[in-house]
C-alpha cells in the first residue's frame, strides 16, 4: 500500500486495529502514556481523520455562546462568518 500511495504521490496512513481498540478504553493520562510507549504522538484514527480534513480542504471554525463552545466543518477557505453554523 505504501508503494502504492508513493507512486500516486497520495498520504497512506496505517492503523493497527489492535492498538486503537486498547486506546479506546483508557483515560487521557494512560493514553498519552500508551501511544509514547509505541513511539507515536497520535493515534492511526486521529491521523486518518487530520489527513481527510486535509484532502478535502476542511478546517473546523470554533465559536463560543452561553450554551457553550461550538464547532462547525467548513472550507479552508471561508471566513468564519461565511461558513455557517
Amino acid at each position: 500500500m505504501i508503494h502504492i500511495g508513493s507512486e500516486e504521490k497520495a498520504p497512506v496512513v496505517t492503523i493497527c486495529g489492535k492498538l486503537e481498540a486498547e486506546l479506546e478504553d483508557l483515560g487521557e493520562e494512560e493514553r498519552k502514556e500508551f501511544l509514547k510507549e509505541y513511539g507515536l504522538q497520535q493515534s492511526g484514527l486521529e491521523i486518518l481523520v487530520a489527513e481527510g480534513y486535509h484532502l478535502l480542504n476542511l478546517m473546523v471554525f470554533l465559536y463560543g455562546r452561553e450554551q457553550g463552545i461550538k464547532s462547525v466543518d467548513c472550507g479552508a477557505r471561508n471566513k468564519g462568518p461565511r461558513s455557517g453554523g
